[in-house]
C-alpha cells in the first residue's frame, strides 16, 4: 500500500468506526416498553422495541444503494426490517424484544412444534428462546380464556358467515424416567 492508499483506509476505517458507535448508541436508547396482560397479537406485532429510524437508514442505503426518497419492493422492505431486527436484539444481547424474534418464535412452535427448531433459530439471534415462546404462548392462552371466547383475535363474525372452529389437545407422552420430551399443546383450526 502506498501512503495514500493507508491514509485512505485508516479514514474509511473511522468513519466505519463512528457510524457503527453511532448506531449503537441510537439502539441503547430505544424506549423499552412493557407487553401488556392480557396480551393481544396487537401487542406482538408491536414488539418490546421500535427499531431506531437511522438504523433503517443505513440498511436501507447498505443494501440499495438508493436514497430514502426512491421506491423499494415489499420485499426489500421487509429485508431491510428483519436485519434491522436482528441488530437491535443482538446489540442490547436480548433485553428488548423486536416484533420479529418474539413473532418468528411463536410462529415455528406452531408450525413445527419443535423445541430444537427454535433453540437453533435463537442460537442465530432470530428469534427468542423456547422458554420465552411458552410463556407467550400461556400468556396468549390465558387472554383467550379470560375473555371466554373460543375464536382468536382477528376474526370477526358475520351474521351471513359460518365459521368452524376445531380445538384438540395434541398430548405426545414418551416414556422417560424424567419426564422430559412429553408435549402437551392446545392445536386449533379455524374454518
Amino acid at each position: 500500500l502506498d501512503k495514500n492508499s493507508a491514509a485512505e483506509k485508516l479514514y474509511d476505517q473511522d468513519l466505519l468506526h463512528k457510524a457503527a458507535l453511532y448506531l449503537r448508541k441510537n439502539i441503547f436508547n430505544i424506549e423499552h416498553r412493557e407487553l401488556g396482560y392480557p396480551l393481544t397479537a396487537d401487542e406482538l406485532m408491536k414488539g418490546e422495541v421500535d427499531l431506531p429510524e437511522d438504523l433503517l437508514y443505513f440498511l436501507r442505503v447498505l443494501i440499495t444503494g438508493m436514497d430514502v426518497d426512491d421506491e423499494i419492493s415489499e420485499k426489500t422492505k421487509r429485508i431491510i426490517l428483519s436485519n434491522a431486527a436482528d441488530l437491535v436484539y443482538a446489540t442490547n444481547k436480548g433485553r428488548g424484544k423486536p416484533a420479529k424474534h418474539l413473532i418468528l418464535g411463536l410462529a415455528l412452535k406452531s408450525l413445527t412444534g419443535s423445541r430444537k427448531v427454535i433453540e437453533v433459530i435463537n442460537k442465530l439471534g432470530h428469534s427468542v428462546c423456547y422458554n420465552i415462546v411458552e410463556t407467550l404462548e400461556t400468556y396468549l392462552a390465558e387472554d383467550i380464556k379470560d375473555k371466554e371466547q373460543t375464536r382468536p383475535d382477528g376474526i370477526i363474525p358475520m351474521a351471513d358467515l359460518i365459521t368452524t372452529l376445531a380445538w384438540d389437545n395434541y398430548d405426545e407422552n414418551s416414556e422417560t424416567l424424567s419426564g422430559k420430551g412429553t408435549v402437551h399443546d392446545t392445536v386449533g383450526i379455524c374454518f
